[in-house]
């Protein structure tokens, strides 16, 4: 079974990379209103970049007792989850995600916690039911 994020990941992913520069805004509007705007401009550009980018790199697949999922720009990292050693499944849909129809699904292990953001709800429950499949057998 293969997966990507849902096709408005990058959107959500821009959108949350967007908020820290938004709360630090108006200080900066403070110091000088063309420093603010400059600011505001600079991180918005850079956040809908970089959500844009990770957004559409993340792949992953379930194969042969195995999850390995990639995600990268400019280095390519890729994680390989043995499944037997899964030992939990959190799947979580804020009210923007449920509109949208994704959720994020954070997989518990005995070494790692991975986080797969904005994967579609389908895809969420196809890997939640491989999980518990690998966990019965």
């Amino acid at each position: 079974m293969d997966f990507r994020l849902h096709p408005c990941a990058p959107l959500l992913l821009s959108f949350w990379l967007s908020l820290p520069g938004l709360l630090c805004c108006p200080f900066i509007f403070w110091q000088s209103q063309y420093a603010g705007i400059v600011f505001l401009l600079i991180w918005l550009a850079l956040s809908v970049l970089l959500g844009q980018a990770v957004g559409r790199t993340l792949r992953g697949s379930a194969r042969a007792g195995q999850l390995n999922v990639s995600c990268g720009v400019l280095f390519k990292c890729t994680w390989r989850l043995p499944l037997r050693f899964v030992t939990g499944i959190t799947r979580l849909e804020s009210p923007l995600m449920h509109l949208f129809h994704c959720c994020t699904l954070i997989i518990h292990t005995s070494g790692r916690v991975l986080v797969l953001p904005a994967l579609s709800n389908v895809e969420a429950i196809q890997l939640s039911a491989l999980f518990q499949r690998e966990a019965g057998a």
